[in-house]
């Protein structure tokens, strides 16, 4: 019995398949990433920060872009955050920072590095509505 070959699709194509340039789209377009260590730009400040990625694809951020990250800031308990720089924020709050920032460009998926996360637990309740 030939032993079957799975793959990953993207819009229909394997994406072991896919060029160098096509690979790097489908990251920053479909893909967010939540690492362990939050990386977050420290001349930043937070709401700047889950920003970047908006700004990056998009040029600036609308002004819708930027409600709806002030809310996702917000309903992970970031609400009293937006203006802080990292060296100012505790660990647990970098880390929803980057979660949101992942969020950012409304991805297909989100993939996280690590399931034993630093950060602070946000009731889901929070999260979801």
């Amino acid at each position: 019995m030939a032993r079957s070959r799975r793959c990953w699709r993207s819009n229909g194509a394997d994406i072991a398949t896919l060029a160098e340039d096509a690979l790097a789209g489908l990251r920053s377009n479909q893909i967010g990433f939540i690492f362990q260590f939050h990386y977050l730009l420290e001349e930043f400040t937070c709401l700047e920060n889950v920003l970047m990625p908006i700004t990056i694809r998009h040029g600036a951020a609308t002004p819708a872009e930027r409600d709806r990250m002030v809310h996702l800031l917000t309903r992970v308990g970031l609400g009293d955050q937006l203006h802080k720089h990292p060296e100012e924020m505790r660990g647990g709050q970098k880390q929803r920072c980057a979660v949101v920032r992942a969020l950012a460009n409304e991805p297909d998926i989100v993939l996280a590095e690590s399931r034993r996360a630093t950060w602070t637990a946000v009731p889901a309740r929070r999260c979801s509505r």
